[in-house]
């Protein structure tokens, strides 16, 4: 009687490739996380973000810039960032990772104000408004691994991160004293 079946007894049989494969996942892991990290000094050094803006890590695959006038207790309410930074998005079959404005904490009225706004005053709108009720604001697919990119993706992903951070931080700063209105009524 078989126990193992014929694709288990190839993992058995090359055991010490398999381990290897599973350290070398998590390297990349790590990798693709420092691309997120590697934005942090390059937005601190922007002239804008002396006027209050926090880098927020927000577990493995996300970060996300906020300003302080936009806080409430412990929670950012209007976040500028990138989410589902993941092999699985980046290489994989999953959805490709996204860049957003989201408006945290149910904040539906908010976020459809923020919308309406940005498509107002917003020439050179990057991605695409979303009007559903779920928060998000603007929301852009980040580029996928296209075979053959290794050496220039982590560069041109981070150009994309850094370019929709850099345009929606300053175009919602435009609507700070309307945000921080919003927010002193609740």
């Amino acid at each position: 009687m078989a126990v193992f079946s014929e694709e288990s007894r190839l993992l058995i049989e090359h055991w010490n490739t398999v381990e290897e494969i599973f350290e070398a996942e998590k390297r990349l892991r790590m990798e693709i996380n420092s691309i997120l990290l590697s934005v942090k000094p390059e937005i601190a050094g922007q002239e804008w973000w002396q006027t209050g803006w926090k880098f927020v890590e927000h577990g493995e695959s996300q970060v996300y810039i906020s300003n302080r006038n936009w806080q409430v207790d412990d929670d950012y309410v209007v976040w500028i960032g990138i989410e589902n930074f993941n092999p699985e998005a980046v290489f994989g079959m999953e959805a490709p990772s996204s860049l957003y404005v989201w408006v945290s904490g149910k904040r539906n009225d908010l976020a459809q104000m923020l919308t309406d706004k940005i498509q107002q005053i917003d020439a050179e709108l990057l991605g695409e408004l979303d009007n559903r009720q779920s928060g998000y604001v603007v929301r852009q697919a980040v580029k996928k691994y296209l075979l053959g990119e290794t050496e220039h993706y982590g560069d041109a992903v981070k150009e994309q991160i850094m370019n929709f951070f850099v345009h929606y931080a300053k175009v919602v700063w435009k609507l700070d004293s309307e945000i921080r209105r919003y927010l002193k009524k609740k």
